[in-house]
């Protein structure tokens, strides 16, 4: 028998004997015998490679953990670049061999070969589709990248098994392997894991020159700012200004992100230089260096504060391109962990792995790189977007804020409070007493914020709700018009439409009604839809106009609420001629006249001087605070006296206005004293109603409010929103005119007026009414009947009734009725529910005699509540001094003097707010008269508003 040698290399070789068949297959092609013999190498290796890779795929689904490394990402290097190599070596050696196939006549080895060829084109292909990032073959749907990943997977064992039997069927093959063979290709094929774990794989050849990442040793290194990196390291500037190279793969997310207030969040913003500048400058001055403006770098300037530029005092915007960095993508994608509720940034940031190569100074090598990451996302999405990503917590860390001490050297306060005032309203689904609630819970900021759009980037996901693929916004879609405007970027308009369209609708304006002789106690006249209002001529009005918030998951204004400008318009016209105005702005100078509803909160210092600089260093306390709950609603009562030589129709409409910072404000940021406001203004809401004056002498019946008989025609919630808002005015103010509108309500047939009256007798310890209203109440109506039970606890509690109350709170805090849990919400984050719960376990523990095991045990129940809510709010001030009270009753020492001086901490000084807002109201008429409980804003004639130009520094 005569063989003839096709492949060898030391003991391995593949031979054919003719002997046995009489007819040779022989590849007498030159090239195509080369192209066997690299093709048998490359298979034995990819087969090595594979069974690795998959090995690490197997245990990252079973785990559900990160186990790639850099020694995987060069495993996969070679995978790639071997298996593309291999599909044109195979096909110059398949293109050679089946020119002598025809002249085999053994046909079942003819058969096995020719299914062994299809198998391995199939294998090769399918790995170019896999391979996203060769031009044309880029696969993004989810079901069939699966399918072609199964073939990829499973068809090289079977070629394995096809191989052989072509292999016996043939009968004048003959294979054998040495050890030899076997060592080299685990050698070429695992090599690479060795090289990793022994710690000498450099992949980023990285030609920016940024410095190594440094370990400075000290947990407070960016104090008072709470943010963190992994083993206290500083991380060069550079690491964390990559933007380009996400925009490679995300091209969209970049353009928007571009657009946004995280890319204009530092020094390349002027609203914040400013405001940052004269921080820095005061501390400097009072402190001798600036380190307490670390408290607003950690959020606004991470990249300078974590690369140790931020405290130098030659620290500036364009010297350093840091100062202009922003928030950039690297810095929120490389966050590991949020370590506590408390926000001023409290998360933990590292310097992120990349692939092989990502930074290299050789072109070829990055390209490779980039090839790697399309090919292999799974690395860099873990990598890059973590499940912290998707929490309200994540967002939290930045939209939460205390100003701390060291700051303002007078004590702890709160400042902005986007997460807490979210994870306690009825659209995150945890609050157990919301007005209104979703049909689902809204489990994150994202799902508003960052909502999906279409997309072709390379990073796009396949979404089948929307058809096709997608990204998060990253606009990061909110309110600041200005910055869009002033810093006029590329698709400016776009930017500004695309805020102003997320505004509109978020808070509705209806013109209620009127109440009839100028006052707010007055008798109610309810507007109907489509039908004029009669007015007597002469006689005194007060047009009632309702703000409610309807998509909004957190207050309303919220942020930096003591620079927005919110404010409400009120005209009235007849014969298009305006005879009454408020609160509409002036043409020349762009400023708001005095006596206009502004929906903020108006700052002082502790000598009652107004925040107008964004001086936190110097904010005390509030004169008055106007924001709106999520799923609330206020009112705004404007009073008027028809005009007696006015003929036909007066015409009312009521604006809601959005301006990002008001005249002063943006004044100051320009040096321009002339105080021309140009910023955009949008109009949120607009209502209407028709007013129908009718002449006493000659009306043929006195004009009276209509009774609730004659509302049908009014929609049961317009009225409950009025009597929500009459409800919410400070110090119970008109808590008889909201009772009344919620019998109005009531007597709609809607449920929930009655629960708004269980609410209304409880607030003004009305408790026999409110029982007697709870018990006649139809839960089974309600879209909301948790909120009953609430009340129903509420009442036993304040009534004694402790066992009652901690039966029906515990059954709320553990997702009962089954409506709960069937729409997403989840009590057990109520912070009103855990502290109600813990003080109805101190004063059942209270009943029992001293030293007993029962009242241990009521006290340790109390405790858990108390800390579980400390958990999810550590700087509740009541929750602290509840936890003092459960200490004292144990005796437990220790824990009295940690929550005695953190209760200390986090009080409010109600005195001292007592004297500064004294001093601010008396210093401001027109500020004493917004502070009021209820406030009545009169209405200007339109020809001589002589308060337009007056007293102008509060309403700027």
């Amino acid at each position: 028998m005569h063989n003839r040698v096709l492949f060898g290399w030391g003991n391995f070789t593949l031979a054919v004997s003719n002997m046995k068949t009489g007819h040779r297959a022989t590849v007498n092609n030159a090239v195509a015998r080369i192209a066997l013999k690299l093709s048998m190498v490359a298979m034995t290796v990819l087969i090595v490679n594979g069974i690795y890779l998959a090995l690490i795929s197997l245990g990252e689904f079973l785990f559900d953990r990160a186990l790639q490394d850099p020694g995987y990402q060069l495993m996969f290097a070679i995978h790639l670049l071997i298996g593309l190599g291999l599909l044109v070596v195979f096909a110059v050696y398949v293109a050679g061999h089946l020119s002598s196939v025809s002249r085999i006549r053994n046909p079942m080895a003819r058969k096995w070969g020719y299914g062994l060829v299809s198998i391995s084109l199939i294998v090769l292909v399918s790995g170019v589709f896999l391979t996203r990032g060769i031009e044309g073959f880029s696969l993004k749907d989810p079901w069939l990248r699966a399918l072609i990943y199964a073939l990829h997977v499973a068809l090289p064992v079977l070629a394995v098994w096809v191989f052989r039997a072509h292999l016996k069927v043939g009968r004048g093959f003959r294979l054998v392997i040495s050890t030899p063979w076997i060592v080299a290709v685990l050698l070429l094929g695992l090599g690479p894991v060795v090289y990793s774990a022994l710690g000498n794989a450099k992949f980023n050849d990285s030609s920016d020159g940024g410095q190594s990442i440094s370990d400075v040793g000290d947990d407070q290194h960016y104090f008072p700012s709470l943010i963190k990196t992994t083993r206290n390291q500083t991380i060069p500037s550079a690491e964390l200004m990559r933007d380009s190279y996400c925009q490679q793969c995300h091209q969209d997310s970049h353009q928007r992100w571009q657009q946004s207030a995280h890319r204009m969040s530092s020094f390349n913003n002027p609203f914040y230089q400013f405001a940052i500048e004269n921080t820095k400058t005061f501390l400097q001055q009072r402190d001798g260096h600036t380190e307490a403006a670390r408290f607003c770098a950690g959020c606004h300037d991470p990249v300078p504060l974590l690369a140790g530029e931020f405290d130098r005092q030659d620290f500036a915007f364009p010297e350093y391109p840091s100062a202009g960095a922003g928030i950039t993508c690297t810095v929120c994608h490389s966050m590991t962990s949020v370590d506590s509720p408390k926000g001023n940034a409290d998360f933990t940031l590292e310097s992120p792995a990349h692939y092989p190569f990502a930074f290299s100074k050789y072109s070829a090598l990055r390209e490779l790189s980039n090839l790697l990451v399309k090919s292999n996302p799974d690395f860099h999405k873990r990598t890059f977007l973590k499940p912290l990503h998707t929490s309200t917590e994540f967002c939290g860390t930045c939209h939460k804020v205390h100003i701390p001490e060291e700051l303002n050297h007078y004590k702890w306060l709160r400042g902005q409070n986007h997460y807490d005032a979210f994870l306690q309203s009825g659209v995150s689904g945890h609050n157990v007493n919301s007005f209104y609630y979703p049909k689902t819970a809204q489990s994150n900021c994202n799902q508003c914020h960052m909502p999906a759009m279409a997309s072709l980037d390379f990073g796009a996901r396949h979404d089948p709700k929307a058809g096709g693929l997608v990204v998060s916004d990253h606009l990061f879609l909110g309110a600041n018009t200005a910055l869009p405007y002033k810093m006029d970027l590329v698709n400016q308009q776009e930017a500004i439409a695309a805020h102003q369209d997320f505004l509109k609708g978020s808070v509705v304006v209806d013109i209620i009604g009127l109440r009839y002789a100028g006052q707010v106690d007055g008798e109610f006249i309810a507007r109907r839809e489509g039908e004029a209002l009669p007015v007597l001529r002469g006689e005194r009005y007060i047009v009632e106009v309702v703000l409610r918030t309807k998509t909004l998951g957190h207050n309303f204004t919220n942020g930096t609420t003591d620079s927005n400008q919110v404010w409400m318009s009120l005209t009235a016209s007849a014969n298009d001629q305006v005879l009454f105005e408020n609160g509409v702005i002036d043409d020349a100078t762009k400023i708001l006249p005095p006596y206009t509803h502004q929906v903020r909160a108006f700052l002082v210092d502790r000598n009652g001087r107004r925040i107008d600089r964004r001086n936190v260093e110097d904010i005390y306390t509030s004169v008055y605070n106007h924001q709106i709950p999520p799923g609330a609603a206020d009112v705004v009562h404007y009073a008027f006296t028809v005009p007696e030589n006015v003929e036909g129709d007066i015409e009312l409409e009521a604006t809601l206005n959005y301006r990002k910072f008001d005249s002063q404000y943006l004044a100051l940021v320009e040096s321009n004293n002339t105080r021309v406001n140009d910023l955009p203004i949008t109009r949120m809401s607009v209502a209407s109603a028709r007013l129908q004056i009718i002449d006493s002498a000659t009306a043929s019946a006195p004009v009276e409010p209509q009774s609730a008989g004659q509302l049908s025609t009014v929609e049961w919630q317009r009225l409950n929103d009025y009597g929500i808002a009459l409800f919410r005015k400070p110090e119970k103010s008109q808590f008889k005119q909201a009772e009344e509108v919620f019998h109005q309500v009531e007597a709609l047939g809607s449920v929930q007026g009655s629960l708004n009256l269980v609410r209304l007798y409880y607030s003004e310890g009305r408790l026999d009414e409110a029982v007697e209203k709870l018990n006649l109440l139809d839960r089974n109506a309600l879209d909301n009947p948790w909120s009953a039970e609430w009340m129903s606890a509420l009442i036993n509690f304040d009534n004694g009734f402790y066992d009652d109350a901690i039966v029906t709170l515990e059954q709320l805090k553990n997702g009962r009725p089954a409506s709960v849990v069937n729409r997403g919400f989840d009590f057990s984050k109520d912070y009103n529910l855990l502290m109600k719960l813990g003080e109805a376990y101190v004063m059942r523990a209270k009943l029992e005699p001293a030293e007993t095991a029962l009242r241990r045990a009521y006290l340790e129940k109390a405790k858990a509540e108390f800390q579980a809510l400390l958990l999810l709010e550590p700087e509740h001030a009541a929750a602290h001094f509840s936890l003092l009270q459960v200490a004292s009753l144990m005796g437990d020492q220790a824990m009295i003097l940690k929550h005695r001086e953190l209760h200390a901490k986090y009080k409010m000084d109600d005195h001292a707010r007592e004297l500064a807002v004294a001093n601010a109201r008396a210093s401001l008429p027109e500020l004493d008269h917004a502070a009021n409980p209820v406030a009545v804003y009169p209405m200007f004639e339109s020809q001589s508003r002589t308060n337009r130009d007056q007293n102008q520094r509060l309403s700027k």
